[in-house]
């Protein structure tokens, strides 16, 4: 049930953060999925939430976390992971960001303080498939 709740999660962002992001001048050139980046020989890194968007010229790859209740120390694992994924991406720009259901004011300004973008369900539609 876990999954199925978090997978729920991601399918709304897939959906509702190209009008978010196009309020903030970006424009989609990838849809939004689930995917796997090579890392190595035959090693795999899961992104929950993988795009590429582009504004003013420069071309960004979204890698994104969705957490059903975002928790500091989610933030602190998905900083760590930016810094293996910077490392597979060589010198691409990379746009970074969280989607959850709820967090308290506290992770809200950690998030803020680590520069990173967040998103709440409520932001996107409710779907059904298929997409």
């Amino acid at each position: 049930m876990a999954h199925a709740v978090g997978y729920l999660l991601e399918d709304r962002a897939f959906v509702g953060l190209p009008k978010l992001l196009r309020e903030e001048g970006f424009t989609v050139e990838e849809p939004f999925r689930r995917e796997y980046l090579e890392v190595g020989h035959e090693r795999w890194l899961e992104v929950n939430i993988y795009g590429v968007v582009r504004r003013a010229g420069e071309k960004f790859y979204v890698i994104g976390e969705a957490k059903t209740q975002l928790k500091k120390r989610d933030v602190d694992r998905f900083l760590r992971y930016l810094k293996e994924v910077e490392r597979w991406l060589m010198g691409k720009k990379i746009l970074p960001l969280l989607v959850t259901y709820q967090t308290s004011p506290q992770v809200r300004q950690y998030v803020r303080k680590k520069g990173l973008r967040l998103y709440f369900s409520y932001q996107f539609p409710l779907v059904s498939g298929p997409f």
